[in-house]
């Protein structure tokens, strides 16, 4: 059976923002810091929840990457597009991109679920309302 483990960061997704710069020194923002500590706090609760003292993916191993990015929908909504929201025909075309959410994931787990983000080799990822605003992430060793 293949290695994987899978967690929920629950509130609203937050992307990788940019460092910035002061006095020529570059720095990550607070908000940054702050999400990627949730998600290795989310990752160490669902390993301790395996029973795992230290999961980690072995260095060589080529990984799968999957997160579902779930937004809250906005209460002023009609019932006809919350519904469509949920059904998810309609879609968050809102910040923060994607990408960003997942460099924030990527970066997170680093030196915690596996040695490095060049470990990972396929990725897939979606944007989607929900009922509760969350981070789900699925991350397995592919096997052959």
């Amino acid at each position: 059976m293949a290695k994987y483990v899978e967690f929920v960061v629950p509130g609203e997704p937050v992307g990788k923002a940019r460092p910035r710069v002061v006095d020529g020194h570059a720095y990550t923002p607070s908000k940054t810091k702050s999400y990627e500590e949730r998600i290795r706090l989310a990752y160490k609760q669902a390993i301790k929840a395996k029973a795992e003292v230290d999961f980690a993916f072995g260095k060589g191993a080529p990984l799968m990457l999957s997160i579902d990015c779930y937004y809250s929908i906005p209460q002023s909504a009609s019932k006809a597009r919350k519904a469509r929201m949920m059904s998810w025909e309609e879609r968050p075309l809102k910040k923060p991109d994607l990408d960003n959410v997942i460099k924030a994931v990527a970066d997170a787990l680093n030196g915690y679920a596996y040695h490095d983000d060049s470990q990972i080799v396929m990725m897939q990822a979606t944007k989607k309302y929900g009922a509760t605003p969350c981070l789900r992430v699925l991350l397995f060793e592919l096997q052959g």
